[in-house]
């Protein structure tokens, strides 16, 4: 395909910003930030409208303000499951073992919120909470795989350890 050649007067250095397109509201067009003088310098005090009448600067900082704060991460918890896929027609055989993993969260009552996918033919969990190089062992207490929930408890061999040093929500 061929274009044919545009003239200077409707070339984009030249022409004025664009307008919204007349179909779309005024305060769900995307416009462009405003241009400056230095490029590596961020006038926010001009930032013109984004999307909804939010300016960039502001979605910039709800994006900062929507992050967990450092305090929950404590909540946070690796499960590394080591499961066998049991065959129904052959029960005195079983299919390799696989290593998987996946994340939890602490609730109340010292237990762990995960995906049932995830504790699914689950032989052995090893709980390890955010930042630590600690791993403890769990159980899976509660099992849905119709909503892909788990709840896994911390054994009791270990459970006054972990509760301990990372406490209950």
């Amino acid at each position: 395909c061929h274009r044919p050649a545009r003239s200077m007067e409707g070339s984009p250095a030249q022409s004025s910003p664009r307008e919204p397109a007349a179909d779309i509201p005024p305060s769900l067009a995307l416009v462009a930030p405003p241009d400056t003088a230095n490029a590596g310098a961020r006038d926010t005090s001009k930032a013109k409208p984004l999307l909804g009448g939010v300016s960039s600067s502001s979605l910039h900082v709800a994006s900062l303000q929507s992050l967990p704060s450092p305090n929950m991460w404590h909540t946070v918890c690796l499960l590394e499951v080591v499961s066998i896929l049991w065959i129904p027609l052959c029960p005195w055989t079983r299919t390799q073992q696989v290593t998987s993993s996946g994340s939890g969260f602490i609730i109340d009552g010292k237990r762990i919120l995960t995906n049932a996918h995830v504790v699914a033919n689950a032989i052995d969990i090893r709980v390890r909470p955010h930042g630590s190089p600690r791993r403890y062992k769990g159980r899976v207490a509660t099992y849905g795989p119709d909503v892909d929930l788990a709840v896994v408890e911390i054994d009791e061999s270990v459970a006054e350890d972990f509760w301990k040093a990372h406490g209950d929500v």
